[in-house]
């Protein structure tokens, strides 16, 4: 990486992903579910934080405005997920914090061209539409959550996955309605593009121009965990180190 990148500036909400790793070895006589074993523990960067470590990873430096806002404790037994534990009011998020979060933000924001909002909807992100607004001409991505995807006004590029995009704009029959509702949302709230990731089946890159679509490479994966981060996480990375958008998604 070039010395004189700057900086990519991650927001959002952040998390801890906690992990037990065991096996199963027999049924619990209290209840027909599985009692496993416990080899180890690990703890993760989840959420927001995750993507700090992706661009970290890849080389790239970060400004960070986060928040921890949750605790997830997935076990998992012989490579298989038995199940999932959620910790949602693990720091509330008070008056105070969003403003410090919101000064935090606007003292940052002038050292970056790249600004990525990790939306878990734990509430770092409050006043996402305050700061869209101030970060007007930056190249700003979304990864969304909920079904109002109007709070996202303006930003460059937002990247929803399947279920989230189908909770905003509702289903679709084929892929012409899909580009038609997904035209519809983009002029509505003046973003400039939608990539939605499709799981084994890739991805697509939508603006008022086109969509093209780009072919996933198969693996075999226990748990999709992060999956998201990544994307996000990779396409501010090159991005930042001036790609074009379809080169970035590629």
């Amino acid at each position: 990486m070039s010395t004189v990148t700057k900086p990519i500036l991650v927001c959002g909400d952040s998390m801890w992903d906690d992990y037990i790793w065991g096996e199963v070895e027999r049924i619990s006589p209290e209840a027909p579910v599985p009692v496993v074993r416990v080899l180890k523990e690990e703890r993760k960067f989840g959420a927001a934080t995750n993507v700090i470590g992706n661009i970290v990873a890849l080389g790239g430096r970060t400004y960070n405005v986060t928040h921890v806002g949750c605790r997830k404790l997935r076990i998992i037994a012989r490579n298989q997920h038995v199940c999932r534990v959620d910790f949602d009011d693990f720091s509330p998020i008070t008056e105070k914090i969003l403003h410090e979060l919101g000064a935090m933000f606007l003292d940052r924001l002038a050292d970056c061209d790249v600004v990525v909002f990790s939306d878990y909807a734990k509430g770092t992100l409050q006043n996402i539409q305050k700061w869209l607004e101030a970060a007007s001409g930056k190249l700003t991505l979304v990864d969304p959550k909920g079904i109002d995807f109007s709070k996202y006004k303006g930003a460059y590029l937002i990247k929803p996955n399947t279920i989230e995009l189908q909770a905003a704009i509702g289903g679709w029959r084929d892929e012409a309605h899909l580009w038609e509702k997904t035209q519809a949302l983009l002029a509505e709230h003046s973003i400039k593009y939608l990539l939605l990731t499709r799981a084994s089946h890739g991805a697509s890159l939508m603006n008022q121009e086109e969509k093209v679509d780009f072919p996933s490479h198969s693996a075999e994966v226990y748990d999709v965990t992060g999956a998201g981060d990544t994307v996000i996480a990779t396409l501010a990375y090159c991005l930042n180190e001036k790609y074009s958008t379809h080169d970035a998604v590629r």
